[in-house]
């Protein structure tokens, strides 16, 4: 397992968009590290690991990580589970409403998590998988490391069963249950604090 980022490192990093104009966001993100009134021997510890985790994100996304494929047959989908450390596939159906909902929340992690494949085949294309996986709900969705299945979320009974969840809460699921992302430390006032803060007030199968 790789070391856990500096935590001025891991916020910096939480604050560069997703989606964005990589070279002058990158550049950014040493001008704030220059800022910082920390010691100079610090100062470059950090972008060192900055520039590392830039230059891993950059190859991943050259191997079609950041993306969020639609898989013409199920051949794809066992050939890219099996050849990636990290994978997702989302088994649905286009005229299902919360296949709908899950897009959305797949398509908003993909490109923030390129250390997973994001995936996903209409079951209509998949009858195999289907049958071998026992799905009879959906959506469905399937984590996979080293080929291995970790995790199957059916429907939405892992994420408080509402049409209405959080990303995040998916995205600790994806962490602490399908083990598929990396766990970034995080300190107050981050977005995923301030999901829970909001949750907190606001006290399909």
């Amino acid at each position: 397992m790789s070391r856990p980022l500096d935590e001025t490192v891991t916020e910096l990093l939480d604050r560069r968009p997703a989606v964005h104009d990589e070279d002058d966001d990158d550049d950014e993100l040493f001008r704030e590290l220059e800022e910082d009134p920390g010691p100079a021997a610090l100062r470059e510890k950090r972008a060192q690991e900055i520039a590392d985790v830039l230059r891993t994100v950059k190859q991943q996304r050259a191997d079609g990580a950041g993306t969020y494929l639609d898989l013409p047959d199920e051949e794809a989908v066992m050939r890219i589970t099996t050849n990636n450390t990290n994978s997702l596939v989302h088994f649905y159906k286009s005229d299902f409403r919360r296949c709908h909902i899950l897009d959305s929340h797949l398509s908003y992690l993909a490109p923030r998590h390129t250390e997973c494949r994001f995936l996903k085949i209409d079951v209509l294309k998949a009858p195999f998988l289907v049958e071998k996986l026992g799905i009879r709900e959906l959506p469905c969705l399937v984590a996979y490391v080293d080929g291995e299945q970790t995790l199957k979320m059916k429907g939405f009974g892992l994420v408080g069963n509402s049409d209405n969840f959080r990303t995040v809460y998916l995205e600790e699921l994806l962490v602490e249950q399908g083990g598929v992302f990396e766990r970034r430390e995080q300190k107050k006032g981050t977005i995923r604090e301030k999901a829970r803060e909001e949750e907190d007030d606001d006290d399909w199968d």
